[in-house]
């Protein structure tokens, strides 16, 4: 009971502890990674010599479910009534971290390895990595900020991310 209680508090109950807060998204972020790069591999695979479809389809279903998730057990409050205007405007902060992936992407493709990356390789899944890791980082920050401060209007950046 005390493990199933313990879990509950670290993982399921609202709280507005920055540092609790990014941990679980860290779990959050690695499923809805684990989709992203599911269907980038698919769609890499029927459209080969094709970067940014695969990319940006990866990027939709990833985008989806975090914020489906991240709603339900990261942010404890919501800094927006209207949901639409929320999902709209997290949306818009992963369209930056998008932009931000498919530009690592594109420079790993171009610049590190110099040929087009094949589906599953070594090369196109530790391209997504760094970048997964460089927006991760972005979308938790900026939308912690904007869109999920705390009761005392305190975002990221104050002083409970310790």
């Amino acid at each position: 009971m005390k493990l199933k209680a313990f879990l509950y508090r670290l993982m399921l109950e609202p709280t507005d502890d920055t540092r609790l807060q990014f941990f679980r998204s860290l779990f959050v972020g690695g499923i809805a990674t684990l989709c992203d790069m599911a269907v980038l591999n698919i769609a890499k695979a029927l459209l080969p010599d094709d970067l940014f479809i695969p990319t940006a389809l990866g990027f939709l279903v990833g985008v989806t479910v975090n914020y489906i998730v991240s709603t339900r057990v990261v942010f404890a409050n919501r800094g927006l009534k209207n949901k639409r205007l929320e999902f709209m405007l997290f949306a818009v902060i992963g369209i930056c971290g998008f932009l931000f992936n498919y530009g690592i992407m594109s420079f790993f493709e171009s610049i590190v390895f110099g040929h087009t990356l094949a589906p599953g390789s070594l090369e196109l899944n530790g391209a997504k990595l760094v970048s997964t890791l460089v927006v991760y980082i972005w979308n938790f920050s900026v939308r912690r900020f904007f869109l999920y401060r705390n009761k005392t209007g305190e975002g990221a950046g104050d002083s409970d991310a310790g």
